[in-house]
């Protein structure tokens, strides 16, 4: 279904006094694919786990690229160690959870069944939690909800609006039970209790057994990445059962885009933004292991605020950090390819000075480009520094190479 100013540290400081450090607002309970039609019928469980009450009036909700204001149904105070619900249609909502009298919000939003990344924002639009869904963890038309267990894992269960996950509705108890322990648990208890009315052909109690797997991979962590730009991976992989690793190991990548890469260690360059699956597949000897993880690519929101002969100021117009390596700084016959990991902070700015860049925006022209060249963002130079008198006889050109000779020094 479906502020350009900087952020200074004295000031952040200030921000997260000790009522914000307590404000441990996180998402434990998403609803996004319900049986039927999903119109109105999608919400979100939200939790203060920390000591102090938070008041949600001004909070958001982040989704498809939006801030969706949460409006308070009766109050907007959430008490600590309690939970709200965040309904696309609070009506509907209580249709459906007719047993629900805990705090509700009105909001507008529409889940994508097919998976995506949620924020929840407090009143200065900072990021408080986010939770990245996709159906491979369940959850998908079969009336389950996603619930966060108490290990920070995520499951497919029966809902529980308003309460810890496994909780009677009734006792309405805080204690949190972890659905993967609790599913185990039931399983040995029926085995034990049963065992005399069991099938197999042995005599013997059955055991219940879990075999560790021969071999485990990782692809790494949910990665933010832009257009055009390198992203780097790679495969970490272990054996469980002391299986030789060495070079043996054969390491296949589905990059989500179509692309298909090889090796323990790959790049790999997007050319549209949009929400990508990127699969590992990894073979040693007999054992063999799967691992996915989710890239986010978008398009650089960037700007040249200032260039002169001392330093060029580019500024992040964007919401989320801008990693400015592997970007390349262009002025006429110059050129200088940014660090990796040159990270601008969300709506704030950097000054690459001229004795590390090399490059005197003095006249022309100072570009952004990509490593593929596309151009990110341009300014023109029309003013000419004052303190600086064209000496006679010398057009243009031959004073920009001049400057720039005398940087390089």
């Amino acid at each position: 279904m479906r502020k350009t100013r900087k952020f200074f540290i004295a000031a952040f400081a200030l921000f997260i006094g000790p009522s914000f450090l307590n404000a441990q607002v996180i998402i434990t309970e998403i609803m996004y694919d319900i049986d039927g039609t999903d119109s109105g019928r999608e919400w979100i469980e939200i939790k203060n786990t920390g000591n102090d009450q938070i008041d949600l009036s001004e909070w958001k909700l982040f989704e498809a690229n939006t801030n969706h204001k949460i409006n308070a149904v009766t109050e907007s105070i959430l008490n600590s160690n309690n939970f709200a619900i965040i309904a696309d249609d609070p009506e509907k909502f209580k249709i459906d959870n007719p047993k629900f009298a805990g705090l509700l919000f009105d909001s507008t939003f529409s889940l994508n069944n097919t998976g995506e990344n949620l924020i929840l924002r407090d009143e200065s639009l900072m990021d408080i939690d986010s939770v990245l869904y996709v159906p491979a963890i369940g959850a998908q038309g079969d009336s389950n909800s996603l619930q966060k267990t108490s290990t920070g894992k995520w499951t497919a269960i029966n809902p529980t609006p308003g309460m810890d996950i496994g909780v009677d509705n009734i006792n309405n108890s805080s204690s949190t039970t972890d659905t993967t322990n609790s599913i185990s648990e039931n399983i040995s208890s029926s085995t034990s209790e049963n065992s005399l009315i069991s099938s197999h052909s042995s005599q013997s109690v059955i055991k219940i057994s879990y075999d560790p797997p021969e071999l485990e991979v990782s692809a790494g962590r949910y990665r933010l990445g832009f257009v055009g730009t390198p992203m780097t991976f790679e495969s970490e992989t272990k054996s469980t059962k002391n299986i030789p690793l060495g070079n043996a190991v054969s390491n296949v990548w589905s990059m989500g885009d179509g692309a298909q890469k090889f090796g323990q260690f790959i790049s790999h360059i997007y050319e549209f933004p949009g929400d990508y699956i990127v699969i590992l597949n990894s073979k040693s000897g007999g054992a063999s292991a799967v691992a996915k993880v989710a890239v986010k690519i978008i398009e650089p929101r960037t700007e040249i605020i200032s260039a002169n002969t001392e330093y060029i100021e580019i500024a992040n117009r964007d919401y989320r950090e801008l990693n400015l390596g592997n970007f390349v700084i262009e002025t006429r016959g110059n050129r200088f390819i940014v660090p990796p990991d040159t990270i601008i902070y969300p709506y704030s700015s950097l000054k690459l000075p001229s004795k590390i860049t090399k490059l005197s925006a003095f006249i022309d022209f100072v570009r952004v480009v990509d490593s593929r060249g596309k151009i990110i963002t341009t300014k023109q130079i029309i003013n000419v520094d004052p303190l600086i008198i064209m000496p006679e006889g010398l057009n243009v050109e031959e004073l920009s190479q001049k400057i720039n000779q005398i940087i390089k020094k």
